[in-house]
């Protein structure tokens, strides 16, 4: 039950810095991998979003983490900017992707590299 409580508080702790996430068992890393798979094979993700994070994602990582039993998994919403650029009395509406206005892809790994210690704790965090 102590567990249970963990994760959630850990929820609600990424939730107040605008993150959304789930922790889950390391068990379902396969299904991850088959879903994020079908949607890229129906072309239901973007090209640029999956080159540039899901393509080298390391789905092996459960034979280098051999005491991992879960994953946190989590995400920072961030929406399109639109734009529209006037030269000469001509518009040009553009369309900036998130990635290039909001560069916080790397506030999730640093929040949680700096909680580490609470996230290491021994045995399963889930069933």
């Amino acid at each position: 039950m102590q567990q249970f409580e963990f994760m959630e508080k850990f929820e609600e702790l990424l939730e107040q810095q605008g993150f959304q996430s789930r922790i889950v068992s390391i068990e379902h890393l396969k299904e991850l991998q088959e879903e994020i798979d079908a949607l890229h094979r129906k072309n239901l993700l973007d090209e640029e979003l999956y080159d540039a994070y899901l393509a080298s994602f390391d789905f092996a990582c459960r034979q280098k983490l051999l005491d991992a039993r879960s994953l946190i998994i989590a995400s920072v919403p961030q929406p399109q900017v639109r734009v529209t650029f006037v030269r000469e009395d001509r518009s040009c509406p553009v369309i900036i992707p998130p990635t290039y206005a909001f560069p916080s892809d790397n506030n999730v790994a640093d929040f949680l590299r700096a909680r580490r210690r609470i996230i290491c704790l021994p045995g399963p965090l889930i069933n």
